[in-house]
């Protein structure tokens, strides 16, 4: 009989995984696709010149020129840009300077782009991989080849600008804007046109802030991204032209803040008086001791005599933003350097790094990438907004692998940064006003951020070079999802999202075409997850049965949203409800299983069976179970399928072919009005 029932289960299990197999290489997302049904609307230009083209026109790398409607365009090959190049007799409107075929939409979309925005004299868009499956003779007709690994690049950045050439293989240019300009520079190719989009970029304050934009959408099938790793000092002596003033010697205050350990604090001083030193720097060192006991105190005071710090004793403890606005007010330079005793700093060019940028007359609060200490792990490379919320991306993340087109190898423009180490222009403080929710607030610094990206000033994170944190106990980061102040209360986080609805709608260094729809820490395209591919509409609702059920060994539960779809959408309209998360039963294989979605009031429970949807970082989070993949669910509920009640939401996971459920209930609810 054991033999028997063996043999069946074991058939089972076979089949169901079997299923899973075929659902999951159903579901498994293709850029190729994707992208071009993103781009099935956008209107098309023929680019297939071959027919009337010369033969010469063959010959190395050919420019060409194109009209769409009343604008026309001169394409130039980057190769063909050196010494002596000049654009004064080109007659047509924009000149394309580009590595690689410009796509089938490119020359629809500028057009459209320099109509729409007559302040822009310069504009760079995205750019993919391709490979060709076929020859094709002409030089760029309809495009067959398969394509791959995308550059999705950020709205305007001024200081990534700064630090490497990211707009690539793609950048339009007004002919006027650039007539008069003397292409000057011993480089050839995209450092030379580098170098001199620079001169133009950082002529006045006016330019450097409203001359530049970005389409969003694939431009150019490129061969490569190593025109992104290029740099040049002389880019950044361009944008040093608008530097505020400061004192002739590079003089900086340091606000370190300390909480009961001094030889922690003692660690942290020799450390960035050595990147000062360094970075010829001169420090004016102050420390705020965070109502530490007696005893450290006085140690703190014997610290003092050794490095001549003025120390700022709190009686009562302080949040770390009321401890930041206490170290503006004791500041006395006018570059401020605000960090933790827990922040070292291993790369002696890492505060230079920090300085240069936050001196740009453009800059707000400048924060750097910062690594778990002993280890290569990512705490910190930049805050951005997405649907969920403003997240830390790649946390926890190896530093030793590129992401993202060096995402992490460059300095970043972002919406906010990290508070533990940042160094900002002390006026600016004062310009905007401060604070303008309590300083106790958990979103104070993510405010301050938006305010004065609102006001103009472009805030970055240098991930060209690092700083290490030293955890506290037990705080080691997990590879996953991380939302910015997770702990804060409802109200905190309404009135937040309420006063900036920019962080959720669209991050303008954050390109639309990246995952932004979960907790996925990663940088990836959208086709990823998106709630336009992974929604599905809840059917029915139903009264919960939990017969056969397995207690005490419930799935495991990570709600990532649950409230009102309009919400979520940013979309009034919608009085719909929205769940979305992912459902995994824990070191076992998860094929086969179906799901549901319970909801429980005082008096009634309901369930909601849901066909799930791809997930592959869920085999981040649960190392120690099999074929989750498919364990995600997003699921819309027509508000008149539940009576109005606060539902705590739970999981249900039933074994296909077998009768066994398992159930689990976790801390979060849903609340329906009527």
């Amino acid at each position: 009989m054991d033999f028997f029932k063996g043999f069946f289960e074991e058939s089972k299990n076979r089949r169901n995984e079997t299923e899973y197999l075929k659902m999951l290489d159903e579901a498994r997302p293709s850029f190729d696709s994707w992208i071009r049904a993103c781009e099935s609307g956008l209107p098309v230009y023929d680019m297939s010149i071959s027919e009337n083209a010369p033969a010469s026109f063959f010959s190395g790398d050919p420019e060409y020129v194109a009209r769409v409607g009343a604008v026309s365009f001169r394409i130039v090959p980057m190769s063909k840009c050196m010494r002596g190049f000049s654009v004064r007799t080109y007659l047509e409107d924009i000149i394309v300077f580009c590595n690689g075929e410009l796509t089938e939409t490119a020359l629809s979309m500028l057009a459209e782009f320099f109509n729409t925005h007559p302040k822009c004299r310069i504009a760079y868009g995205d750019e993919d991989i391709s490979i060709r499956e076929q020859s094709d003779a002409e030089y760029a007709g309809p495009h067959y080849g398969t394509r791959s690994d995308p550059y999705f690049k950020p709205d305007w950045s001024p200081a990534e600008f700064v630090s490497h050439f990211y707009f690539c293989n793609i950048v339009a240019v007004r002919r006027s804007f650039v007539r008069e300009l003397e292409w000057t520079g011993d480089g050839s190719g995209a450092l030379f046109i580098y170098h001199n989009l620079s001169k133009v970029i950082f002529s006045g304050e006016y330019f450097a802030l409203n001359c530049v934009g970005h389409v969003e959408g694939v431009l150019i099938h490129a061969a490569d991204y190593n025109n992104n790793l290029i740099t040049d000092p002389f880019v950044r002596e361009s944008a040093e032209r608008l530097r505020k003033e400061w004192e002739p010697e590079d003089k900086i205050s340091i606000v370190i803040y300390t909480d009961n350990s001094v030889p922690r604090l003692e660690k942290a001083l020799d450390s960035v008086l050595s990147a000062a030193e360094a970075s010829r720097i001169t420090p004016d060192l102050i420390v705020i001791d965070n109502a530490s006991p007696e005893s450290s105190r006085r140690r703190t005071v014997d610290l003092q005599l050794k490095y001549g710090f003025k120390y700022e004793y709190l009686t009562d403890r302080l949040s770390l933003y009321e401890m930041f606005a206490k170290g503006i007010e004791l500041a006395e330079q006018k570059t401020v350097l605000f960090m933790s005793d827990r922040i070292t700093f291993p790369e002696a060019t890492a505060l230079r790094e920090m300085y240069d940028t936050a001196c740009l007359k453009f800059s707000g609060i400048v924060g750097i990438k910062q690594l778990l200490a002993g280890s290569d792990r990512i705490l910190h490379a930049g805050v951005f907004g997405t649907a969920l919320g403003l997240m830390y991306k790649l946390k926890g993340f190896s530093d030793a692998n590129d992401y993202a087109v060096g995402f992490n190898r460059f300095t970043k423009n972002v919406l906010a940064v990290s508070f533990e180490c940042v160094m900002f222009k002390r006026d600016l403080f004062g310009e905007i006003g401060g604070f303008d929710s309590s300083p106790s607030s958990s979103y104070a610094g993510a405010d301050l951020c938006i305010r004065l990206f609102e006001a103009g000033y472009f805030n970055a994170v240098c991930n060209g070079c690092f700083v290490e944190y030293e955890a506290y106990d037990g705080e080691i980061p997990r590879t996953g999802g991380a939302l910015l102040c997770q702990d804060a209360s409802a109200l905190e986080k309404l009135k937040f999202y309420g006063r900036h609805p920019v962080v959720k709608a669209r991050d303008p260094f954050y390109n639309r075409y990246l995952l932004r729809d979960n907790s996925d820490p990663r940088i990836l395209p959208a086709c990823e997850y998106s709630f336009e591919l992974s929604a599905e509409t809840a059917e029915k609702v139903s009264v919960a049965d939990f017969s056969f059920v397995k207690r005490g060994e419930g799935p495991d539960i990570t709600i990532e949203y649950a409230g009102r779809l309009g919400d979520y959408l940013h979309n009034e309209t919608s009085d719909d409800y929205y769940i979305q998360g992912y459902m995994v039963m824990r070191d076992i294989n998860n094929a086969g299983y179906l799901k549901y979605i319970l909801l429980r009031a005082d008096k009634i429970e309901y369930y909601i069976p849901v066909k799930g949807c791809y997930r592959s970082d869920v085999t981040m989070n649960c190392p120690g179970a099999e074929n989750t993949e498919f364990s995600g669910f997003a699921v819309v509920i027509n508000k008149s399928l539940l009576p109005a009640d606060t539902y705590q939401i739970g999981a249900m996971m039933h074994r296909k072919h077998f009768r066994e459920k398992a159930v689990n209930y976790i801390d979060v609810y849903l609340v329906v009005n009527k």
